[in-house]
């Protein structure tokens, strides 16, 4: 079963969601522990679900049962973009990165999916300042994490724009087929490809003049293979999910589609959902975290409510200090003459001392 797609296969994923633009967000799920669905509305039209999973997006023709209660995130989510209108959907560059925009009363929002490496999805402003993300994370070179701009991977080499320089560069001394499999970004099923294509041993090391061009005319020629989706099977059980036709699935079985969000909804929808979702321990500790997050979350708001409070007490004494520092020491004066209950019959009436605890040590004071 295909469990992750290219950057190449994306391109074709994403030429297919430009029907969703204009479309409306009705409702927003997250699927523990990093499924995001987007259910959408488009005018004239109707309902579209949208998939963002771990390593995969694709319109989908049913959603997965959600929690009943829903996470901090999809709160967050829905109480930012919920009924916003999908302006814009595109690939970042040729990367595994899809970026949504949406608008809601004047204000853009950018939801990014990384499809990559741990995965994420985040939610930024219209001018790509993070304020939250499904996971906060960390490199050397960039930080996922709130207040943040956000920052996608560095590519070393643009396969959307490769020349022949840019590929002898990339292709450099290791093996033809991880040069253009890792350093490239086409994944290992699209650079095994081009080597056949080609005519070039895979494992190939030092390519000529002669056999660069090979390459990039394989190259280009993947670059512009009319769309033909298929699911592609061996030994009756999916092997792949593909938008182009292959040399190296030539003899396998194939079953072909209109368009490739069909193929991997066929694919990966049924299978999901062939049997209701049953909560398992993962899930139930997730929920766990989720409900002691929550509490401590509100918590927070309340120490911070009572240190502002604490605050503002502390800033109305230290503007009344000498009152209430006479005060205090008239009153240690008349303690060496007079009882409490003589010293709380002189202070009855008092404009400022409003009362006496003799008990506690506690003098009451209206300042």
């Amino acid at each position: 079963m295909k469990e992750e797609i290219t950057a190449f296969e994306l391109k074709f994923l994403v030429e297919e969601f430009q029907q969703l633009v204009g479309a409306r967000i009705d409702n927003i799920y997250h699927i523990m522990p990093k499924e995001i669905i987007l259910q959408l509305h488009i005018p004239n039209i109707g309902k579209k679900i949208l998939r963002i999973m771990p390593h995969l997006i694709y319109i989908a023709s049913q959603k997965p049962e959600a929690p009943e209660k829903p996470s901090n995130f999809c709160v967050y989510l829905r109480k930012y973009i919920g009924g916003a209108k999908l302006r814009e959907i595109r690939q970042r560059g040729f990367e595994r990165i899809v970026e949504i925009i949406f608008e809601i009363k004047e204000k853009k929002y950018i939801l990014i999916a990384e499809l990559f490496d741990k995965c994420n999805v985040i939610l930024c402003d219209g001018d790509g300042m993070i304020l939250r993300p499904l996971e906060v994370q960390a490199w050397k070179e960039r930080e996922i994490k709130p207040k943040e701009v956000y920052k996608g991977p560095k590519i070393k080499f643009d396969f959307s724009n490769i020349n022949e320089g840019v590929l002898k560069e990339a292709l450099g001394k290791r093996e033809l087929v991880k040069a253009l499999a890792a350093d490239l970004g086409l994944g290992g099923v699209y650079a095994e490809e081009v080597c056949m294509v080609s005519g070039i041993d895979k494992n190939k090391k030092e390519i000529s003049g002669a056999e660069l061009k090979k390459i990039f005319e394989a190259i280009k020629k993947l670059k512009t293979k009319n769309k033909s989706a298929r699911i592609v099977y061996k030994n009756k059980e999916i092997c792949d999910i593909v938008p182009v036709e292959l040399l190296k699935y030539k003899d396998f079985e194939k079953k072909e589609f209109e368009n490739y969000n069909s193929a991997f909804d066929e694919a990966l929808t049924e299978k999901s959902f062939e049997r209701k979702e049953v909560k398992t321990k993962q899930n139930k500790q997730i929920e766990k975290i989720e409900t002691i997050i929550n509490a401590q979350e509100k918590r927070l708001i309340t120490l911070e409510e009572e240190t502002e409070e604490n605050k503002k007490k502390a800033e109305a004494i230290y503007e009344k200090y000498s009152t209430v520092n006479e005060i205090m020491t008239e009153i240690k004066k008349a303690r060496e003459k007079y009882s409490w209950d003589e010293i709380k019959k002189r202070l009855k009436g008092h404009g400022v001392v409003k009362e006496i605890n003799e008990k506690t040590g506690e003098i009451v004071v209206e300042i």
